[in-house]
């Protein structure tokens, strides 16, 4: 399953029509309709997006791999996030100090990662860039090429016009 499907399913998953996923998205119906067709790439900005709206993994959103929600590690139950324990003894109650400070080396790599996949992207565009540049003057030197070779065959050929 490819990003676009991937993308499709969460908001099919959540009953939501593209409408309604565009409300949530807070963008434009046509920016969503071009991602679900593949016609328009995900940028790391909308992959935070769709990752925070939704409890979503990000190495499911953008690789298919792992469970598709945060939570349960093998099945990826977003309930366990969002549902409270029904009883909760004292001493395996946590300060919120003690639970933000567990979870923060989990979202600062995956915003490390997100940080590291918009860099990745903007190398890319630049490559691209310079692979268009290269191919461009590929195509100038042939031309410069073939032109001095026309030339030299003038050269030679008014060099035995004046020795005649």
């Amino acid at each position: 399953m490819n990003i676009k499907n991937r993308l499709r399913q969460v908001r099919e998953s959540f009953g939501l029509n593209q409408m309604q996923f565009v409300e949530k998205m807070q963008t434009s119906q046509s920016t969503i309709s071009a991602l679900e067709k593949g016609d328009r790439a995900l940028n790391a900005e909308v992959v935070i997006r769709i990752c925070d709206l939704f409890n979503l993994n990000t190495e499911w959103l953008l690789r298919g791999t792992g469970p598709m929600h945060k939570g349960d590690p093998k099945t990826g139950d977003a309930s366990l996030i969002s549902q409270p324990q029904k009883t909760q003894h004292t001493e395996n109650m946590k300060s919120k100090k003690e639970m933000t400070g567990d979870a923060s080396p989990v979202v600062e790599s995956q915003r490390e990662i997100m940080e590291l996949f918009k860099k990745n992207m903007e190398l890319q565009e630049r490559l691209m860039a310079v692979m268009q540049e290269n191919a461009d003057l590929r195509v100038q030197a042939e031309r410069d090429a073939t032109r001095i070779r026309e030339l030299e065959r003038e050269n030679e050929a008014l060099k035995g016009e004046r020795s005649e």
